[in-house]
């Protein structure tokens, strides 16, 4: 039986087992005998770097590192100063620095790596599943370099930031090289992010690894959250160029759940990504050995803002500049996927070329709590579609919202896109689309934009599709198609065939349609309604009037109105096969225009007719346009429905006087509260609910000394300060009359107990 046993023992071979390995001297010695001993130096003390030659010893075993309680306590004497980078890691190994109470005052990492100028801190190749935490590594060239080790994670460890909070700067904090695929940065639990500061290149680089997380990072903050940390960029990612591995599927942030979403911090997964020298994401790198990332997903981040959302940190450039990065997702249609992104010069930047972008339910200065203004970013979403292949990689600029102080909120230029559903407030013009390429424009569908100083949409492009817009406010022209000598804009259709598609255009400064064009250019204007107007409804102006006598839409006139009566309406001389639309007008104001009553074609002879679904009342105001086969739009013509059963027609919409026989509305309307909030609450948030005596007026409401402002009802109010409030809204008509007597209510807001 002892000679079996002493045969099994040569049967197997010898299996190494994990180490546990103390360091316990802040100083810098080679372990002495790597494989015996444990990591003692040459002094007796175990250092980092001979647990890291140590742990290299063994094989294939995941050996722990911990550090000595009593020597390392996050205070400045707590930090091992390198002669030289740390061995390179080549055996799975967890160094585990632990979490204290730092000389800066916040809880941070117990463990101090300062140093080389020259060289990385700290290199992990070939070797999966590296775990590091609780390490503060700065003044390297870069703090933790990982090539080829797959599943490496990093936690709790601070990147630039010294123990003691001052600026200890390395030039890229951590790089993510190829090979290094399903690492993970930072996690979703309390304290367990990252702090990446004072970094004079990249907080974080990620090259040519896949399916990279970061999760719950500081990026150009400290971990107090308030101290702005300047980063050159916060976070880079990119592939190899060229032809290299691709870096692809990387995900910044995460879908924050419900309680997270809840709370106005930055929590749950969430990164803040704010102070950079330049872009706070950049995923089309300097050149070089960079190329564009690809299928890059940002998600529930704060770009701009600082950890508790009620600041701004701006990045000095561009919040997220996407470049010619493909498949990139900023955002989602779900609440805890937007992306809050304020100040620098541009929120969101992309192209040319940036295929399938996807730029949804973002917040751009917009507050945590989504309801106030924070800081806004000169311009909003800037996107260069130049150079697409096709419509089926458009991008998609949806669901967004945007408060904005001036600039423009949404640019796209180049190939289309499809830009709907955001809500635009503020800004110099909410939607400008420009530079036309190839054959396909953009669908503007849905959009809200409301108090754009000049232009709600300033079209300077071809093939347009513009449907279904709301516009209120706008210092100039609500809708703007502009071209100029030597090139038009032509092909854009303004409005649809059905309600849903109306663009509506209220209180403009200006026109509610313009089109400063070339004579050469056909731009369509279908179903539209709106009111409040300061110039006409469609106004065609020559864009060079010394050498465009005719001007835009090849100088088409309105169609002439021969016979009107309640039930149908006809015509003769307008342009043969033209499309005349006839509209009703509730007043004789040239910048109101009611509901549609119908359509018909001219035949050769110029002969049309119209009959109603629904009869008119005599005195009713009809307006008609004619667009003609080439697709261009003309002004209105306007009209009396009279009594007898036949009328005339009217003059042209811009020749001053639009209307022939009537009268002008002059009796205002009456406006009344129905739900409003207690006299006396300690709830912040007031909501009102209003409405008028007549049929769709515009709303304005103010709250205390600010101005009157085109809102709707219900209308919402959060964030009020304690002390008394007034709120008054009032209608105005169509035909411009205001309520004279608003509606009023006062209520005072109760200090919270405690507060």
């Amino acid at each position: 039986m002892a000679l079996v046993t002493l045969a099994c023992v040569f049967c197997f071979p010898s299996v190494a087992t994990a180490e546990l390995l103390t360091v316990d001297s802040t100083g810098d010695e080679a372990d002495a005998t790597p494989g015996l001993d444990g990591c003692l130096t040459g002094g007796g003390g175990c250092t980092l770097r001979a647990a890291i030659e140590e742990s290299n010893s063994s094989s294939a075993e995941l050996d722990e590192v911990i550090f000595d309680e009593d020597v390392f306590n996050g205070q400045a004497a707590s930090t091992i100063a390198l002669g030289s980078s740390l061995p390179t890691v080549v055996d799975p190994v967890r160094i585990n620095g632990r979490e204290c109470l730092t000389a800066a005052g916040v809880t941070g990492p117990c463990v101090g790596v300062d140093g080389p100028a020259a060289g990385p801190a700290m290199t992990i190749d070939g070797a999966a599943e590296v775990e590091i935490e609780g390490l503060a590594l700065t003044g390297a060239q870069t703090g933790i370099e990982v090539e080829n080790s797959a599943f490496f994670k990093v936690r709790a460890s601070w990147f630039g930031v010294q123990l003691n909070g001052d600026d200890g700067g390395n030039a890229t904090g951590v790089l993510i090289g190829p090979g290094s695929d399903l690492s993970r940065i930072g996690g979703e639990g309390p304290d367990a992010g990252n702090v990446f500061g004072y970094n004079t290149e990249d907080g974080l680089h990620i090259h040519g690894a896949t399916q990279v997380r970061v999760l719950g990072n500081y990026f150009g903050v400290e971990r107090d959250g308030v101290s702005p940390a300047t980063n050159g960029k916060d976070v880079e990612v990119t592939s190899v160029a060229p032809g290299g591995p691709q870096a692809v599927g990387t995900v910044i942030g995460t879908r924050v759940g419900p309680a997270a979403a809840a709370t106005p911090q930055c929590d749950g997964g969430c990164n803040v990504i704010s102070g950079a020298a330049t872009s706070g994401v950049d995923l089309e790198g300097d050149g070089g050995t960079e190329a564009p990332a690809a299928a890059t997903t940002l998600a529930g981040n704060y770009v701009g803002v600082n950890p508790a959302g009620n600041g701004s940190i701006p990045n000095a450039t561009v919040g997220i500049h996407v470049g010619a990065a493909a498949q990139t997702v900023i955002g989602g249609r779900k609440t805890g996927e937007a992306n809050r992104i304020n100040g620098g010069d541009i929120g969101v930047q992309a192209g040319p070329a940036a295929e399938d972008l996807v730029i949804r339910g973002n917040l751009l200065g917009v507050d945590a709590a989504g309801t106030g203004q924070l800081a806004p970013p000169d311009n909003g979403i800037v996107v260069d579609s130049e150079g697409l292949a096709s419509a089926a990689v458009e991008a998609v600029i949806a669901d967004n919202q945007l408060r904005m102080e001036s600039g423009v909120a949404i640019t796209q230029e180049g190939f289309g896109a499809w830009i709907s559903d955001n809500a635009i407030v503020g800004a110099g013009v909410g939607i400008r689309t420009r530079e036309s390429s190839g054959e396909h424009g953009n669908l503007i569908e849905g959009n809200s934009i409301d108090g754009p100083s000049v232009n709600g949409l300033l079209v300077e492009n071809d093939l347009n599709e513009i449907v279904g817009n709301q516009v209120s406010g706008a210092g100039g022209a609500g809708i703007a198609i502009a071209g100029s000598a030597p090139f038009g804009a032509t092909g854009n259709v303004v409005g649809g065939d059905s309600a849903s598609e109306e663009n509506v255009v209220n209180g403009s400064g200006g026109d509610a349609i313009e089109i400063s064009n070339l004579e050469a250019t056909s731009n369509e204007v279908s179903r539209n309604r709106g009111a409040i107007n300061a110039g006409l409804f469609i106004d065609l102006v020559a864009a060079s009037p010394g050498t465009e006598p005719k001007g835009p839409n090849d100088g088409i006139k309105p169609p002439p109105l021969t016979n009107l009566n309640p039930t149908r309406a006809s015509g003769s001389g307008a342009e043969p096969g033209a499309e005349v639309r006839l509209f009703r007008k509730r007043t004789a104001e040239t910048g109101e225009l009611e509901s549609f009553l119908g359509e018909a074609s001219a035949d050769l002879d110029g002969d049309w007719e119209v009959a109603y679904d629904e009869a008119v009342p005599v005195g009713t105001i009809v307006a008609a346009t004619q667009t003609s086969e080439a697709g261009g739009t003309s002004e209105l013509i306007v009209a009396t429905t009279p009594a007898g059963g036949s009328g005339s027609g009217g003059v042209n919409g811009s020749g001053g006087s639009d209307v022939v026989g009537g009268s002008a509305d002059r009796v205002p309307p009456r406006t009344k509260i129905i739900k409003a909030p207690k006299s006396k609450s300690a709830n912040s948030m007031a909501r009102f609910v209003f409405d008028s005596d007549e049929l769709e007026p515009v709303f304005q409401c103010k709250l205390d000394s600010k101005p009157f402002q085109i809102c709707h009802s219900p209308k919402k109010y959060r964030g009020l300060k304690p002390g008394r409030h007034v709120f008054r809204v009032r209608a105005v008509d169509p035909a411009g009359n205001a309520d004279s007597t608003p509606a009023t209510r006062e209520f005072i807001v109760l200090t919270r107990a405690g507060g």
